[in-house]
C-alpha cells in the first residue's frame, strides 16, 4: 500500500492553491465520478476556482449527478491537480500530461502506484468513503448534491454494499448522510432503475454468448465495438456482475473494446484474488473486482494468459 502523506499537509497544499483540476479515471464510474462532484463542491465552497476534467461522456445512469462545474477542455492556469479513484497514472490517459502543477492521489485500490507528489489511498470500499471521510474531518457541509455524489460513489462502487469490502464504517457512513437528510430510495431509482433497453439487449447477448470453462466455476464473454454498434450501446457496466451472480461461477471475465484496445473486467466471489491477478498484468483492482487493460496487438495471447492463470487458481481448490 502506498505510503501517506498527512491530511493537514494536503489541506495545507489545497489552502494555498488557487485553481484546481480534478481527474476523473477515464471510463468514469459512479465512484470516480461522485468522489470528484463532492470533492469539487467542497472546493468551491472554499473560493477555489475548481473544475472537473474528463473527455468521456456519463454513463446514462448517472446523467442526473451535478454536471454544473464539468469541464472537457483542459483549465488554464492550473495551481493543484487533483486525480480521484485512479489506481495508477495511466487510468488519467492523455490528461496527466497538461499539467505541469503538483498532484495529489486520492484513492482507495490497493494497487495503487503512489503516482502522486501527495497521496492518500486508504484501502475502504470505495473513494467516496475516503472523500466522506476528509470533507467530515476538514468540516465541510454536506448539501444535497454533496449527498447524492457521496452515495452514489458508494453505493456503485460496492455494488449496492455486496462486496466484502463493505465495513461498519461504510454503513456508518450512509447512515450519518441520511441522518442529513438523503433518500438512498430515490436515488436507487436513478442509479438502477433507470436501465435503458437498448443495454438490457447487449447484457443478454453477452449471456448467451458466455463460455463456461473450468468445470462452470468461470465464465467469459466478450464485447467487441461492432456488437456495441450493433445494439446501440457502450454501456458494459454491471454485465459482469450478472456473470458472476450465475449459480457456480466463482470467476467472471467480460472483455470489452475500449477504442481499438481491450478492457477485461473481473470479478469473484470468495477466494479468488482477481485484484492480485489483475496486477501482474498491468491492471489493478480489489479481491473481488478487478481491470486489466489489453492492447489490440497481442490481444489473444494475453487474453489466453488470463484465462488460463484463472482456471489454474480455480484448480488450486
Amino acid at each position: 500500500m502506498t505510503q501517506n502523506h498527512s491530511l493537514s499537509q494536503i489541506y495545507q497544499t489545497i489552502k494555498t492553491a488557487n485553481s484546481i483540476v480534478i481527474l476523473p479515471h477515464k471510463k468514469p464510474d459512479g465512484d470516480t465520478l461522485g468522489s470528484s462532484i463532492a470533492l469539487c463542491r467542497y472546493l468551491r465552497y472554499l473560493g477555489k476556482a475548481a473544475d472537473i476534467y474528463l473527455h468521456d461522456d456519463l454513463p446514462a445512469n448517472l446523467q442526473f449527478l451535478d454536471r454544473s462545474h464539468m469541464v472537457n477542455q483542459a483549465p488554464e492556469a492550473i495551481d493543484l491537480v487533483i486525480a480521484v479513484d485512479s489506481s495508477d497514472a495511466e487510468r488519467l490517459d492523455e490528461r496527466r500530461h497538461e499539467f505541469s502543477a503538483p498532484l495529489i492521489n486520492f484513492d482507495h485500490h490497493q494497487t495503487n502506484t503512489g503516482y502522486g507528489d501527495l497521496n492518500y489511498v486508504l484501502p475502504t470500499a470505495s473513494t467516496g468513503e475516503i472523500i466522506y471521510q476528509i470533507l467530515k474531518e476538514w468540516g465541510a457541509p454536506f448539501d444535497p448534491l454533496t449527498q447524492e455524489a457521496l452515495y452514489t460513489a458508494i453505493a456503485t462502487d460496492t455494488n449496492r454494499f455486496y462486496y466484502r469490502s463493505t465495513t461498519a464504517e461504510t454503513l456508518r457512513a450512509v447512515a450519518d448522510l441520511m441522518d442529513q437528510g438523503l433518500e438512498p430510495i430515490k436515488l436507487n431509482n436513478l442509479i438502477y432503475g433507470q436501465i435503458p433497453l437498448a443495454k438490457k439487449k447487449l447484457q443478454a447477448f453477452a449471456l448467451q454468448q458466455a463460455e463456461l470453462l473450468a468445470d462452470g466455476r468461470l465464465i467469459f464473454t466478450q464485447i467487441s465495438n461492432e456488437t456495441k454498434q450493433a445494439f446501440g450501446t457502450d454501456d458494459t457496466d454491471d454485465i459482469v456482475e450478472s456473470l458472476r451472480d450465475i449459480a457456480g461461477v466463482e470467476v467472471a471475465v467480460l472483455s470489452y473494446q475500449y477504442g481499438q484496445d481491450w478492457q477485461l473486467s473481473l470479478r469473484s466471489k470468495e477466494y479468488i484474488d482477481v485484484g492480485a491477478i489483475a496486477q501482474r498484468h498491468r491492471g489493478g483492482g480489489h479481491h473481488g473486482a478487478a481491470g486489466i487493460p489489453l492492447e489490440a496487438a497481442d490481444y489473444p495471447t494475453k487474453l489466453d494468459r488470463v484465462l488460463s492463470e484463472i482456471e489454474a487458481e480455480l484448480a488450486k481448490g
